[in-house]
């Protein structure tokens, strides 16, 4: 069985050495499990804040912003010479992305 390290300042990686380090430099979500399909999640309070704020940080304020500035760049004419317009939705696929994986790995979170 794995077991992988996620904080608000780690990537998803897997555990070894860097364990101890990283514990001490602060909230990190432990998996050592299956859980319903998914991987149970373990996670400091702190660790679960953060994992929420950044999630309602992407829907609430980045993705809104976003959307308006792939509009606008959509009205600006010929879609295959425009970078902005590109740029964007590869911006907002970012952005999706990172709200699909949050919103499932939230609800199996256990605070401890």
């Amino acid at each position: 069985m794995s077991t992988y390290l996620i904080g608000a300042d780690v990537p998803a990686v897997p555990a070894g050495k860097r364990f101890a380090a990283l514990v001490q430099r602060g909230p990190i979500l432990r998996i050592p499990g299956a859980y319903n399909g998914l991987a149970a999640l373990q996670a400091r309070r702190a660790g679960f804040e953060a994992l929420r704020r950044e999630l309602d940080d992407l829907w609430h304020q980045r993705r809104p912003e976003v959307v308006k500035a792939l509009a606008a760049a959509a009205a600006e004419g010929d879609r295959s010479e425009n970078a902005e317009y590109t740029y964007r939705k590869k911006q907002l696929a970012e952005i999706d992305r990172r709200v699909r994986y949050l919103s499932k790995r939230l609800p199996a979170l256990r605070v401890i």
